[in-house]
């Protein structure tokens, strides 16, 4: 057909090699290669950087000084560099986003404002969607044009995660855009992959700044827009802004994004209150002092123009904050752009914490042995944090111990049952669970209230309800009853199966959507049935009270359209779940996943409903990351 055309020979240009056709189309990504220190994780150019690393952690601390080359054994005359750090250009990723054809009418889809109404069903319907301004102060989400973003930051084991294998921590740095409908936007093709933080071991605190620079200085130049030369809707060209909207991350993650002390700090355990560990069973927020945003970026700041680090140090043990590169957007606002990740806090915070430690379900541990106790935790002496990040003055070091090591993850022996139950005491202190009472008035101090709330809880201690040693499922007649109902349960295809020899090794570990079903679904029949078919005593019947309303909790943090109604009881299920397991279980030491669920009702309120935000999208991009074959030769490769 080529030769009808009668073209010259010598114009007739056919590519021999697909490579040439995706270089001349541009349809790679545009990828920028730096230079990444192998000890604070400082770049540099490829075009001339140094031999070593020049990078200060303050204006009076020695040099880095890490070598950024080795020799290898074939060629010692021409070293290699180290390790490289590769970005895809946000700019470049949106210029190729914006030319897809119908991608600029989903986009505007989010600018037809609904009526007022008592529900919400998007994050497009959210308080966080209706205040985020322009530089001029007019509403950024009232024009086309103007695009919202999420932020996920997150890390995975390319090699797996099992127990004896390799232990290597690769980080994707991700986002997502919000003005796409919600059915579109989880997509991979839709969400931007910034770049892959190189291994083996993760940046500490103060090293992912250098990692997410990149990425920030295009964001802060994009919010006030940039003239794109042509998209599929504007061949003329047209401006783009940009702004960073939810942060979703989780536990770990978000607090070295944010910039903020981890969750083992004593005094700074909270990236939204003052809370501490002294005082962590406190239920009422109203009691406890928030933090200030403006307060924030100006501790952050101080900690950021410290010369020295005993002075940084000082800072962050006393305020807790530390300097985030995201303080460069002058829109960024810590306390209302960070989320409590429910999938991450609830499905595998709380509902595998009451699975395991409270209804014996933790099946890879070895039972303990009948001579043992269970011992625990003091509330008010809760761990020591071992990351080497908050000491305040790891910024050149090597990375420290991950902060994954610390997720709340405690073994809890067999305790001997305590036969001096007191039943009357366990119906007067469920009745004290009555929600309706007043609240405290404003005379009352914090002090008087956690004394208040201390003195309480040390005399239930005394007549110790249940010391953990007499978990439902470990009793065996009550497991198989569990077992039972799961295998009974017809569920449609498009739901999971919860594993058959759940509470046993062979059971595995449970995912999230597996705790979810386990709670929703399979344990209220199978308590229900424990109750009807066993003489059920009064703790029992608590148990399971208290576990309609952890049930509840999940059903509102799963809904897809929310009011402010179910936004104020999810408020009081989770009040009223953490003071009965404060009544039931108190030995069950308070962990920083029950204070941080406290302050999901304001992410809903915030963002909208759960779903429509929630970390699944990032971790699912996680798991297709993982999968890619690297023949075990990671970070011999780019981006």
């Amino acid at each position: 057909m080529i030769s009808h055309l009668k073209i010259p020979r010598q114009q007739l240009y056919v590519p021999g090699d697909i490579r040439l056709i995706i270089r001349d189309l541009h349809l790679d990504p545009e990828i920028k290669r730096t230079i990444c220190c192998p000890r604070c994780f400082y770049l540099y150019p490829v075009d001339d950087p140094p031999h070593a690393c020049t990078a200060r952690a303050t204006r009076r601390s020695q040099k880095c000084h890490e070598p950024l080359y080795k020799s290898v054994a074939r060629n010692p005359s021409s070293p290699q560099v180290c390790r490289y750090f590769s970005t895809q250009s946000f700019m470049d990723w949106l210029a190729r986003f914006l030319s897809r054809p119908g991608i600029e009418d989903l986009l505007d889809k989010s600018l037809s404002t609904t009526a007022e109404s008592a529900s919400i069903s998007d994050i497009w319907d959210s308080n966080m969607w209706k205040t985020l301004k322009t530089s001029d102060g007019k509403q950024f989400t009232g024009y086309s044009g103007n695009l919202v973003f999420s932020l996920n930051v997150d890390w995975f084991n390319p090699s797996g995660n099992k127990t004896a294998g390799k232990h290597i921590s690769l980080g994707t740095i991700a986002m997502m855009c919000l003005n796409l409908p919600p059915h579109l936007r989880a997509s991979h093709d839709n969400i931007f992959l910034a770049g892959l933080t190189p291994g083996p071991s993760e940046p500490t605190v103060t090293q992912i700044n250098h990692v997410l620079e990149p990425l920030v200085n295009e964001l802060k130049e994009l919010w006030t827009g940039v003239k794109f030369d042509s998209t599929i809707n504007f061949p003329g060209g047209r401006i783009i802004k940009v702004m960073l909207g939810p942060i979703v991350c989780d536990l770990p993650a978000i607090r070295k994004v944010l910039g903020m002390a981890g969750h083992s700090s004593h005094k700074n355990m909270c990236s939204f209150c003052r809370v501490t560990k002294e005082k962590i069973d406190r239920v009422d927020l109203d009691r406890i002092r928030p933090r200030i945003a403006d307060v924030l970026r100006k501790q952050a700041e101080n900690w950021k123009n410290a010369t020295t680090l005993d002075e940084r140090k000082e800072i962050f043990e006393t305020y807790g904050v530390r300097y985030s590169i995201l303080f460069k957007l002058p829109y960024f606002d810590p306390l209302t752009s960070a989320v409590v990740e429910p999938m991450h806090n609830i499905f595998l915070g709380l509902l595998k914490n009451h699975g395991q430690a409270l209804f014996g379900l933790k099946s890879l541990e070895k039972k303990s042995s009948k001579n043992s106790c269970f011992q625990p935790k003091s509330r008010t002496d809760s761990e020591t944090s071992s990351d080497a990040d908050d000491a305040g003055n790891s910024d050149n070091s090597g990375s420290a111990k991950s902060d994954r090591e610390h997720k709340e993850e405690e073994t809890a022996c067999e305790g001997e049952k305590n036969d001096s139950m007191d039943v009357e005491e366990l119906l007067g202190a469920l009745q004290d669970l009555d929600l309706a009472s007043d609240p405290p008035s404003s005379s009352e101090s914090d002090d008087s209230s956690s004394e208040a709330n201390s003195s309480s809880h040390q005399s239930l201690s005394l007549t110790e309800l249940n010391p953990l040693g007499d978990r439902f499922f470990e009793n065996e007649k009550f497991l198989l009853i569990l077992r039972e109902v799961n295998a009974q349960f017809m569920l449609p295809s498009w739901i999971g199966r919860v594993p058959a020899t759940i509470g046993s090794a062979k059971g595995g570990k449970l995912k999230a959507d597996e705790w979810v079903i386990l709670f929703e679904i399979i344990m209220i029949p199978a308590l229900i049935r424990i109750l009807f078919e066993n003489s059920s005593d009064i703790f029992q019947i608590a148990v399971f009270q208290n576990l309609l309303h952890l049930s509840s909790i999940t059903n509102i943090i799963r809904s897809l359209e929310i009011t402010t109604d179910d936004i104020e009881a999810l408020r009081v299920h989770l009040k009223a779940y953490r003071q009965g397991l404060l009544v039931i279980f108190p030995s069950f030491p308070t962990k920083p996943n029950h204070h941080y669920a406290l302050h999901l009702p304001d992410c809903l309120s915030q963002f909208g409903p759960a779903p429509q935000w929630t970390a699944w999208s990032f971790e699912r991009l996680n798991g297709s990351l993982a999968s890619i074959p690297t023949n075990n030769h990671i970070g011999k490769s780019s981006v």
